[in-house]
């Protein structure tokens, strides 16, 4: 493997000199770089705060570089570099024989650009302020395309997705390897104030990052047979179960601080040997609102986060609470009451009621106020609030008339009973994933039972 760095370095060498020649022509664009600090005042609040310095503009360089060129000796050279380097070929993501570079040396050129022309051109204008060719700015740049290589897998994912308001105090969160909520660097942010890769699907908004100081980050390195074409259907399971950790974390930390925290998008980067890609997606679901109140995640808060997230994944309480989970914190992307409502409902009745088909109304109420209570009024409450807010689930799925809908209004309106809907669901939850028991009112027992046993409290 050695002998194969020098080659590949070597003949690096010769594409960044032949390349810093053609640019040396060119005209070098430069623009207003923001550059991003994080502050927490009490007057604002915590954001990043931007100045500009001049830097040079690697995208639209890229642009003429490839528009104005028919090709480049050196190209070639890499791509026999690759062929006569098996060792280097088997860390490609895709075989070398079905790459488009064997056909297309431009698409070759294009990938050496990203992952060394371009951060060497980067760092050659900071340090001298034109393009050039500096053997120490290259072989710091190469090092990272060894660790890249260097790194299990043929190739590392990382998805980041940042959560606007939420801050962290104390450091990341870990969940699992390769799994945590991290606070953002400048380095992140910069990224997003200054693109210089194709975004997919709307353009970044201000809000989307300059008010977010932490992202839930994966970290995957994939295995050769990842990209094979007979495993194309696992592959798209594994991509949903990952998506599925995510979401969960994002649920979690909905459930710890009943906020209704969103992702604000989706980044995936791709690293490996001559391979950077990055794209951007956008959820379906509600953007986050600018105007949001922050919320704080502590070293205490955080050691809770950790413990729900742990119960979430193992026992019989994990199979109890899956679906209400699921309900409960989808339920925060809906954009009507209705909704919301239903939600919480298919919750409330997979945890209280799976056994029962008629009199849900009831049973589900009289089970849902034994579980919470913990004195005769509060049963009373939870029962009477329960039995209404079930009417109202009843009238909006059955689709009640206007008349219905003022009559259950003058007891509660429909969006007074899905919030407190929302928080006894949630109390349920948080109940069961912090006791070391399956749901102790068992869908089975009896009302009579049950109504003894709230006598013996």
């Amino acid at each position: 493997m050695e002998q194969e760095l020098l080659l590949l370095k070597s003949v690096l060498v010769v594409f960044v000199k032949e390349s810093c020649s053609v640019i040396s022509g060119m005209t070098l664009y430069t623009q207003g770089y923001l550059r991003a600090r994080f502050v927490d005042d009490e007057v604002i609040g915590p954001r990043w705060e931007t100045h500009t310095e001049t830097r040079l503009s690697l995208p639209r360089l890229q642009h003429e570089f490839f528009h104005n060129i028919e090709g480049l000796f050196s190209t070639g050279l890499v791509l026999e570099a690759l062929r006569n380097a098996p060792q280097l070929s088997a860390n490609l993501a895709v075989p070398l024989e079905e790459s488009e570079w064997v056909v297309s040396l431009k698409s070759l050129r294009g990938a050496i650009w990203d992952a060394v022309l371009g951060p060497y051109l980067e760092q050659c204008w900071l340090q001298h302020g034109s393009v050039i060719f500096d053997e120490q700015i290259l072989d710091q740049v190469f090092q990272k395309t060894v660790a890249e290589i260097e790194a299990p897998g043929v190739e590392t994912e990382i998805i980041l997705c940042p959560v606007p308001r939420l801050k962290l105090v104390g450091g990341p969160v870990g969940f699992a390897p390769g799994l945590r909520i991290r606070p953002l660097e400048a380095e992140d942010v910069e990224i997003w104030l200054n693109p210089s890769w194709h975004w997919y699907g709307q353009p970044l908004g201000v809000g989307d990052y300059l008010h977010t100081q932490c992202a839930i980050e994966a970290i995957y390195h994939r295995p050769p047979q990842y990209y094979a074409v007979d495993t194309l259907l696992n592959r798209i399971q594994l991509d949903k179960e990952e998506a599925d950790k995510i979401s969960k974390v994002l649920g979690a930390l909905r459930l710890l601080t009943d906020a209704p925290l969103n992702v604000a998008f989706t980044q995936k980067t791709q690293r490996g040997l001559l391979r950077h890609r990055r794209e951007i997606s956008y959820p379906q679901t509600p953007r986050p609102s600018q105007f949001q109140r922050w919320v704080e995640v502590n070293q205490e808060a955080g050691v809770k986060l950790l413990n729900l997230w742990n119960r979430l994944q193992q026992g019989d309480v994990a199979e109890d609470v899956e679906l209400p989970f699921r309900r409960w914190y989808g339920a925060t992307d809906r954009l009507d009451d209705a909704d919301r409502l239903i939600d919480y409902w298919v919750g409330l009745e997979a945890l209280f009621s799976p056994d029962s088909t008629q009199e849900v109304k009831f049973r589900s109420s009289l089970r849902i106020a034994a579980y919470l209570g913990e004195t005769p009024d509060e049963w009373e409450t939870i029962y009477s609030e329960m039995r209404h807010s079930y009417d109202w689930r009843s009238t909006v799925v059955h689709g009640g008339s206007h008349r219905e809908h003022k009559k259950l209004d003058k007891r509660g309106d429909l969006r007074t009973m899905t919030a407190k809907t929302r928080a006894y669901l949630r109390q349920a939850i948080l109940k069961l994933l912090t006791s070391d028991e399956p749901l102790s009112i068992k869908p089975g027992e009896s009302e009579i039972k049950l109504l003894r046993r709230l006598g013996e409290k």
